[in-house]
Order: C-alpha cells, then structure tokens, then sequence
C-alpha cells in the first residue's frame, strides 16, 4: 500500500500544475484588453527535477512576443516616438487550446487517481 503514496502525490501535483495552467490562462484573457499587457506562460519543462524527474512548482514568465504599437503621441502612454500599444501580446485562441490542454490532463491524472484507488482497494481485499 506504501508504494502507492508517491503516485497519489505526483498526481496531485499534476492536478496543481492543471491548475496554474487554467489560472494563467484566465488572467491573460481578463488583461488581454488592457493596452501593453504581456500575457503570462507557463514553463512545465523548467519545473522538472533533473535528478529525480519529479515536479516542482510550474515556472511562469512573461511572453516577448512584440504588442502591435499604433502612432498617437497625444496618448499619455505613448513613448519618445509617440508610439502606443495598440493592445496586449494575449492570443484568444491560444489561451484557449491552453485551457483544453489543461482539462485534458486533469482527467488523465483523474483517470489515474481512479485506477490507484481501485488497486489500493484491491490490495485490501487481497490483505483479508
């Protein structure tokens, strides 16, 4: 029964990294009027133990995709040139495979969760 508190863990922690996902997700699409926003990603790659291959918490950084910038320098955001952000770097449609990605390995590790609760039980009947 021992050998199945790591994986319980590990799904837990791929239910938290789910999580981050949606919830960067919903940040960049409530900012993604906002003029200058730079969206949010999140690193999983980053969030790897080397040594070990576990999971740490998810790396988020900002995304350096250039803003699209219209001329205006009456605008009290424009800058030297009088160029203004015209928007955020947010894509709609990308945030939105971010999210469908995230509820498809949410139900993968739910999926998982189900399976080891079962063998777990299993183990019990066994141990009668």
């Amino acid at each position: 029964m021992e050998t199945l508190i790591p994986y319980a863990r590990y799904s837990l922690e791929g239910l938290k990294a789910a999580q981050t996902l949606i919830e960067t997700a919903q940040e960049n699409v409530s900012r993604s009027m906002e003029l200058g926003y730079q969206g949010k990603r999140i690193d999983f790659q980053a969030a790897l133990d080397g040594d070990s291959g576990t999971a740490l918490t998810p790396v988020a950084y900002v995304d350096a995709t250039p803003i699209p910038q219209t001329y205006n320098p009456s605008h009290p955001k424009a800058d030297a040139q009088g160029m203004v952000p015209a928007g955020s770097n947010v894509s709609i449609a990308q945030e939105m495979v971010s999210v469908t990605k995230a509820l498809h390995y949410q139900q993968a590790v739910q999926n998982l969760l189900s399976t080891q609760i079962k063998l777990a039980y299993q183990m019990l009947q066994l141990g009668r």
